[in-house]
């Protein structure tokens, strides 16, 4: 089965914008601050409060692209980056090239719709983009205790749909509607593509849709009694354990080498060293979210020995430094909406 960015981005949409609604209690306009190799995101608030920060990437102005953080798994500790690793997994079983290319030219809103997206296959559902200076912003998944949602009543539901419809992200509210509803444990039953009736503990809901867009809603008869309910409140709670499950990650395992061959010999390093000469801030571990401030002319990147008469090719510049941690600036922190 195949999918595309938009109907990931549908799926995700409503469950986000309840998540996000979350997050923005907890954060309470404090400051907070990322450790990648605790990993913790913590915020300044009384009790502090501990998150568990994914990296999925990063996006820079100054170089014009996204950069998904699988590019750069010798700088953080595997858990950091599991939840892009299964975006880049699920992007490939799904055919959903954007997850599964390592770099993407910059667009217009292109960084929360990959975050929306992965949201989709990775089960977490709350994000933070965080300003690290020079014109990079590290977009992050957020988990932890803290985002435990109460059970979904017919006000919270429909609260929930109409702020997430402000932000015109949704294409096919048929989609998101359904996966809403399954997301949450409640009850959907379609009589038509126009038409749903969503059950949830304490009433029911009637959405007609005109193009995949709804068109209306009215009260209406819950189609089923608590004990279904609980039931698919524990199929929701179970399917959110497998994609937390499969998110661990797992070190790949060498290819088992056939009789009478010899193995490959050893890879020679990306960049190695030169004594007396920094490497480019790419290559090594700095301790903020900066990019070296030597000179471009000065910076090395490794390029293969060419040959008499023949000129080396010009490299490009490196990429945006990805480092271990980050502080939010003191103006305070804002919430997204989705």
């Amino acid at each position: 089965m195949t999918k595309t960015l938009q109907d990931l981005i549908d799926e995700s949409i409503f469950i986000s914008t309840e998540y996000q609604a979350r997050l923005a209690e907890l954060t309470q306009g404090a400051e907070w601050d990322v450790d990648f190799s605790a990993p913790a995101f913590t915020l300044q608030t009384d009790p502090p409060v501990s998150l568990t920060p994914y990296l999925l990437g990063t996006e820079s102005t100054s170089r014009g692209s996204w950069i998904w953080s699988w590019q750069e798994l010798g700088h953080f500790p595997d858990t950091v980056v599991s939840a892009a690793v299964q975006a880049r997994e699920a992007g490939r079983r799904l055919g959903v090239e954007e997850l599964s290319t390592d770099e993407l030219p910059l667009a217009d809103g292109l960084a929360r719709r990959l975050t929306l997206a992965a949201k989709a296959v990775t089960g977490v559902y709350a994000h933070y983009p965080a300003g690290a200076g020079g014109g990079v912003t590290a977009w992050l998944l957020l988990e932890g205790p803290e985002f435990e949602l109460p059970e979904l009543t017919v006000e919270r539901m429909m609260r929930v749909i109409a702020e997430a419809l402000t932000t015109d992200t949704a294409v096919d509210h048929n989609l998101a509607v359904d996966s809403y509803a399954k997301l949450r444990g409640a009850h959907i039953e379609w009589d038509t593509e126009a038409t749903c009736v969503v059950t949830v503990r304490d009433g029911a809901q009637r959405f007609w849709f005109d193009d995949h867009q709804i068109s209306g809603v009215e009260p209406a008869e819950p189609t089923v009694g608590p004990d279904v309910l609980a039931d698919l409140a524990a199929d929701a709670r179970a399917r959110a354990v497998a994609l937390r499950e499969d998110r661990p990650p797992r070190r790949a395992r060498p290819p088992a080498r056939r009789a009478g061959r010899r193995p490959p010999p050893p890879r020679r390093p990306r960049c190695p060293p030169t004594p007396g000469r920094r490497s480019p801030s790419r290559w090594r571990s700095p301790t903020s979210w900066r990019r070296s401030t030597r000179p471009r002319s000065t910076q090395r990147r490794c390029a293969r020995p060419s040959s008499p008469g023949r000129p080396r090719s010009r490299s490009r510049p490196p990429r945006t430094a990805i480092c271990p941690s980050i502080r939010s600036p003191r103006t305070g922190t804002c919430v997204p909406a989705a």
